[in-house]
């Protein structure tokens, strides 16, 4: 039992194979409501096929559950990315935290830090020495995450955008360099 009289679950962490493609998308739409399961689908696809820009690496969290035959179930996911730019970090490419989520019922169990813990190992992995992320300014329950896991905040940024009218750009004109195969793992 835990202090404030939760049971405390058994939580494992893994990178994703391609049979979690379904609890990996239902994860992501918990957190980013507002895409599109299609999208979200096609992101997966991508990510296990050849890759994509926007995907190095994702880890799930599972904990115990009676309710499912093999006895676990999703309850999180921390999403990587390679960027070119991550305020603050000097070699670069460098891993980002695209996504980081872990479901109610399980937060505040140590979720979301295994989950950074293996988004860390796969960074050291591939020497790296550094790992960005980001929030929300408003996000104050992610602040405090990021600080008890060590991280430092490097900057605060509002962001402008201009629309410049004209017809929207259709998905097959999103830039990818012409050597793109995808993050090796």
């Amino acid at each position: 039992m835990t202090g404030d009289g939760r049971r405390r679950r058994r939580i494992r962490v893994r990178e994703a194979t391609p049979a979690d493609a379904a609890d990996w998308v239902a994860l992501r739409h918990a957190l980013w409501p507002h895409a599109t399961l299609r999208d979200l689908r096609a992101t997966a696809r991508a990510f296990f096929g050849a890759g994509t820009l926007e995907v190095a690496a994702v880890f799930l969290a599972f904990a115990a559950d009676a309710a499912r035959d093999h006895g676990e179930a999703p309850c999180g996911f921390l999403e990587l990315s390679l960027r070119a730019h991550v305020p603050g970090v000097t070699e670069v490419p460098a891993p980002f935290v695209e996504g980081w989520f872990v479901e109610r019922r399980v937060r505040r169990r140590g979720v979301g830090r295994a989950l950074m813990a293996a988004a860390e190992r796969w960074s050291r992995a591939r020497g790296h020495r550094a790992l960005g992320s980001d929030t929300q300014l408003d996000n104050r329950r992610s602040r405090v995450a990021h600080r008890a896991l060590g991280f430092g905040e490097h900057e605060r940024l509002v962001s402008f955008v201009k629309r410049l009218g004209g017809p929207r750009p259709t998905r097959s004109k999103r830039l990818r360099p012409p050597s793109w195969r995808g993050p090796s793992r």
